[in-house]
This record gives C-alpha cells, sequence and structure tokens, in this order.
C-alpha cells in the first residue's frame, strides 16, 4: 500500500503525488517507448499514421462518485478515447491522462483511478504515457489518446454506401437503464447497472472487422445520433429495421422498461456510453448484428419512415 494513500492530495506534495502515479504506471508500462513517463514528455516510437482523438469527463454530468467508484470512472474515461480511436480503424497506441481533483479527493481514489484506465488501455495494448494533476472544485478527467492507423487507410464515416448494410458489434440502451436505475437508487438488475459504470467494450470484434467496413462510428451518443453522423458524412440515407432493431432488447431491459413504464425500443435507439461499435460494410464482419441497410437519399429512417435523432446532447439540460 502506497504509504500516502489514505491522505488527502491538499496534504500532500503535487510530486509526492506525481510519484505515486508514476509508481503505479510502472506495472502497466511496456518497453517500447523512447522515454518513459516522468520527464517532461513522453517520446513514443515512430508512427505511421497518427491518429490523435480526447475526451473529458466532468463530476455530476458524466459520472457522479456517489454510484461510481474509481476504478468504475477509470474504466469509462479510457473506453470512451479507445473506442474513438478503434473506429477510426486505429490501433491504440498511448493515452495522457489530465486530472482537476477537489482538495479532499484521497490520493488512493488518484491511484485507482490511474490503474483503472491503465488496465483497460491495456486490454488493446495501448499504456499511459503522461498527463497533468491541477487543483479543481469537480473532479474532471481528460484524456488525450494517440492511435496508428499503420498501414491501413483510415475508417472514415463518409466511407458508407448505398447498398452497404448496417450492423452493430456489441449492445446498446443497456447503460443508460443502469443510469435510470442509479437514478433511482436501484441496485438491480445487477448487468445493467454494471454496464454504466463499467461498459464492456468488444474491442477485438471491431479491430477484426477493419476489413471488411466501409464505416464505422463508437455508439457514445445513441444509435440514431451516431448513425446520423454516419448518413450525414457519407451523404446517404440509413434505414433501420425495427424488428432487427427489437431483437437487441435483452430480457433484463424488458425487465426494467417494463417496471418504469418505459419503452425499451427507445433506450436501444437513443442510449449511450456502452460504446458498442455501428458500421457499414456489403458483407456484415463476424461478430457483428445486422439492424438495417445503407439507401440513397438522407438522414436515419426506421422501416422507411423519417424518425427524431434524439439521444444524448451535451448542452441540453
Amino acid at each position: 500500500m502506497n504509504l500516502i494513500s489514505k491522505r488527502n492530495v491538499s496534504e500532500v506534495d503535487e510530486h509526492q503525488l506525481v510519484r505515486s502515479i508514476l509508481e503505479t504506471l510502472k506495472n502497466y508500462q511496456s518497453q517500447d517507448l523512447v522515454v518513459q513517463p516522468g520527464d517532461d514528455a513522453a517520446v513514443l516510437t515512430e508512427l505511421k499514421q497518427p491518429t490523435i482523438t480526447a475526451d473529458l469527463l466532468v463530476e455530476d454530468v458524466h459520472f457522479r462518485t456517489n454510484w461510481s467508484t474509481a476504478a468504475d470512472i477509470g474504466t469509462r474515461a479510457a473506453a470512451a478515447n479507445l473506442a474513438d480511436l478503434i473506429a477510426m480503424g486505429a490501433k491504440p497506441v498511448a493515452l495522457t491522462v489530465s486530472l482537476g481533483l477537489p482538495a479532499a479527493t484521497q490520493v488512493e481514489f488518484v491511484l485507482d483511478l490511474i490503474g483503472a484506465i491503465a488496465t483497460e488501455a491495456a486490454k488493446v495494448s495501448a499504456q499511459v504515457v503522461g498527463g497533468d494533476v491541477t487543483r479543481s472544485e469537480i473532479l474532471i478527467i481528460s484524456i488525450s489518446a494517440l492511435g496508428d492507423c499503420e498501414q491501413r487507410e483510415p475508417i472514415l464515416r463518409a466511407g458508407a454506401k448505398p447498398g452497404d448494410l448496417v450492423g452493430l458489434i456489441g449492445r446498446v440502451g443497456h447503460a443508460h437503464a443502469g443510469l435510470q436505475l442509479l437514478q433511482l437508487a436501484r441496485d438491480l438488475p445487477t448487468e445493467l447497472i454494471q454496464a454504466h459504470q463499467r461498459p464492456l467494450v468488444q474491442y477485438q470484434a471491431a479491430i477484426a472487422a477493419w476489413p471488411k467496413v466501409s464505416s464505422m462510428i463508437d455508439v457514445s451518443d445513441g444509435l440514431l445520433v451516431d448513425l446520423g453522423h454516419i448518413a450525414a458524412a457519407a451523404g446517404v440515407g440509413i434505414n433501420l429495421d425495427k424488428n432487427l432493431i427489437a431483437e437487441l432488447i435483452t430480457p433484463a431491459l424488458t425487465e426494467v422498461a417494463t417496471e418504469l413504464s418505459a419503452d425499451a425500443i427507445n433506450w436501444v435507439l437513443a442510449g449511450g456510453d456502452d460504446h458498442a461499435f455501428a458500421l457499414t460494410a456489403k458483407e456484415l464482419p463476424q461478430g457483428a448484428i445486422r439492424i438495417g441497410e445503407v439507401t440513397a437519399g438522407a438522414g436515419v429512417l426506421l422501416n422507411g419512415e423519417p424518425i427524431e435523432l434524439f439521444g444524448y446532447r451535451h448542452f441540453s439540460e
């Protein structure tokens, strides 16, 4: 146990905190860095097509510490970035993590958070290579992630073409249902609660799909909204099959939706944060479930009818 882990960050020197973070990261570091974390900057070996993304999580906007542990929050933060890189066809390589920490944050919380981020990154052979810490009134987690498309062409949203099938790798609606339960102080069904706290992202299935897909997107804001991004970028229509969408509704979703007098299909269509991968392809790759097709036209349709692109909107109440 780290000697300062039970103290608050306000009670330790910033450099002590950073040294403790670096000590935690030693368990996850590989030797393919020219310069390891701890200097002014990390130095990576040569990348052929560097691909960069970033994501920001803010306490009481994206997570709440009263129902998520440090490890839960770290897992979610890392998954959001890693899924974005993989949706672009980029092999994740490195993450930097910058934290805004309230003075009363316990050092152990910080180390658990960093450890969870590093653990999630290690699932795709990536590592945390640096970052920053500062004082903040609320907990803020900012991650920048670097990947490499290597010799592959990046997978762009604009690649979808009429005649392609629309598929899904992973599950949707579960994290949103879990959030509903947490807001009601419910702790069952466990699989839905855990879906919100720690998404189970099918990284390897998405990577294996790269050779076949014409477009791919990380479903973070909801299936309708994110497929709408593909439709707009490619100048196509996307027609979802309601019967195929209904097959995505699990017994747990049905059970909770019935109890809450909600429509589970709306959770599937609009719920975010599961970090599933929506994709288009002439022939669906293994592991992808067909949910519709790409057509000429514009926008997202459900059984041929226009549907409002409801989902998560960052600046709405």
